[in-house]
């Protein structure tokens, strides 16, 4: 019942929003930008 190309919109939004969250993930983890956080690390230590 549900048209072709609504069913790949949905597809490709939610593949964008998996490749959006896994990507600030990473950014996050890997090279915070922000210097806050980068303060705060190398105080706890």
């Amino acid at each position: 019942m549900v048209p072709d190309a609504q069913s790949s919109f949905v597809v490709r939004v939610v593949f964008l929003l998996a490749i959006a969250v896994a990507g600030a993930g990473v950014l996050r983890v890997c090279a915070p930008s922000s210097p806050s956080a980068s303060a705060v690390e190398t105080g706890a230590e």
